[in-house]
């Protein structure tokens, strides 16, 4: 079973009054989350099944990516990565992952690192993830591990594109 947490790419600040759930990605972001879907594509390891949030910097970051990184999985908005906890949202994925192995979510923090920190059974925080970034946790048998955490700024640095 893998689980993969994206956060959103790098969102707008600049509309004074807007709602946060209506923030758009930044010239950046729009550049981030496509980088960032062919960066995983690369792996050779893609979810079946991806959650997003409602926020339109999630969704904006879920269509960047799934284009660039030729997605063509399963797409549900999943009000509780916007509305909810991460220990009521542990629960909640741990019932998916038994029916979709590869899930991916694409949502925000700090929700995205407290769920990373509860499947990997940690009290302290685990994981760092700054927008845009994707880490994938990973279970052999019962035990989960963090296989990677990647950040944009360290790949896009590492191919020239920052």
């Amino acid at each position: 079973m893998k689980l993969f947490l994206m956060r959103h790419a790098k969102s707008d600040w600049s509309t004074a009054g807007e709602n946060d759930i209506d923030r758009p990605l930044n010239a950046r972001g729009k550049k981030t989350a496509p980088f960032m879907g062919r960066f995983l594509a690369s792996t050779g390891e893609m979810p079946q099944r991806i959650l997003v949030s409602p926020a339109k910097r999630a969704q904006e970051t879920y269509e960047l990516f799934a284009k660039a990184s030729g997605f063509k999985g399963e797409v549900e908005t999943r009000d509780s990565l916007y509305y909810s906890h991460a220990s009521a949202l542990h629960e909640e994925i741990q019932k998916e992952l038994e029916t979709t192995p590869m899930l991916m979510l694409i949502g925000h923090n700090p929700i995205l690192e407290e769920l990373g920190s509860l499947f990997l059974h940690s009290e302290l925080p685990v994981i760092k993830m700054a927008t845009g970034s994707i880490a994938v946790i990973e279970w052999e048998h019962v035990y989960a591990r963090l296989r990677f955490l990647m950040p944009p700024k360290v790949l896009m640095r590492a191919h020239g594109e920052l």
